[in-house]
């Protein structure tokens, strides 16, 4: 049965960089691409990022059985 986890990191990134790029990283990591049918093939997830100076305060949450939560942070 999955359970809900949220991984959060703190990035530094250029002022102009663009902040959806992690999350379209992560993406990436988790489904394969960024275009794929529902639901997402390892687990769903949602991300949010957040700039705050030079930082990005990203935040990932997640459902994943806890068997495979290790495999999801790798990921990410």
């Amino acid at each position: 049965m999955r359970q809900a986890y949220v991984h959060e990191a703190v990035l530094v990134m250029e002022r102009d960089a663009d902040t959806q790029a992690p999350g379209a990283a992560i993406t990436m990591a988790l489904c394969g691409h960024w275009e794929h049918q529902p639901p997402c093939p390892l687990a769903p997830y949602h991300t949010r990022a957040e700039r705050v100076g030079e930082r990005v305060l990203l935040r990932t949450l997640f459902a994943a059985d806890p068997a495979t939560e290790h495999v999801v942070r790798d990921r990410i």
